[in-house]
């Protein structure tokens, strides 16, 4: 199971609750429907198989009236999770029409945008990226940018993947994820001068954050990998050097 997807999910469904930014309203958002609510509690438990369950069959009662396109995209987000891609494209899919608030049709669209990356259909996820409406969201344009910096990547367009990432802001959680893929972009663009600056930037972050730790490690890995191919061992040792030994890039590092 993706648990960065499930994160993802969290934060959007804690939106949804807490403002109304996602719904077009000032207003706090309430559970109107009892059912509903407790798949919420499910999931908020990490009981995430048993919110999959509970979930539809509340669908097939027709007891979620109130909550029907999140309840859709709360699913579909839960399959994509388990790797059922084709059951959540469909459900995502459903999302798309005129009826459907824009900011649920924002999501569902990058959802889509990332089965097709996972899918290995880059031509038809960059068209599905360019789907998605700027938003006031910043962790959602950050990851979004994210997203469509490894989708133009993926198809050899590492300039454009590098302007995505200039032009995406950097709230807190997102920053260390934006340096990266920026830096991996500009190596792969040719503008080995700036991509060493970014990564060993990041390569120098002082932190015990475990996933921040091993973006460092990620970082210092890229930046030796490509020393190492303009035949600067001792310079590329420096940064490898850096790599935990008992991280899980220790085996590449040595």
């Amino acid at each position: 199971m993706s648990r960065h997807i499930l994160r993802q999910l969290l934060f959007l469904f804690t939106a949804l609750l807490a403002t109304g930014s996602f719904a077009g309203t000032d207003k706090p958002q309430q559970v109107q429907d009892l059912h509903y609510g407790e798949v919420l509690f499910q999931f908020y438990q990490d009981d995430y198989f048993t919110a999959i369950s509970h979930l539809m069959a509340a669908q097939a009662q027709s007891q979620l009236t109130h909550h029907r396109d999140e309840a859709e995209l709360l699913l579909g987000g839960l399959q994509l999770s388990y790797g059922m891609l084709d059951e959540a494209e469909q459900r995502f899919q459903a999302l798309l029409g005129p009826d459907t608030s824009l900011d649920l049709r924002n999501r569902a669209w990058f959802y889509l945008t990332k089965i097709s990356y996972q899918h290995g259909l880059y031509e038809k996820a960059a068209n599905a990226f360019k789907r998605v409406e700027i938003t006031k969201n910043k962790p959602m344009q950050a990851e979004l940018a994210v997203l469509g910096a490894n989708i133009y990547m993926a198809m050899g367009k590492d300039n454009m993947a590098t302007e995505i990432l200039d032009k995406a802001p950097a709230p807190k959680g997102w920053k260390e994820y934006l340096q990266i893929n920026k830096g991996i972009a500009q190596l792969r663009a040719g503008d080995i001068k700036a991509g060493q600056a970014t990564l060993d930037k990041l390569g120098k972050e002082n932190t015990h954050d475990d996933e921040l730790v091993a973006l460092r490690d990620r970082a210092n890995l890229a930046l030796g990998y490509q020393l190492l191919r303009e035949n600067e061992s001792e310079q590329a040792r420096k940064y490898l050097n850096r790599v935990r030994l008992r991280g899980p890039f220790m085996q590449e590092a040595l």
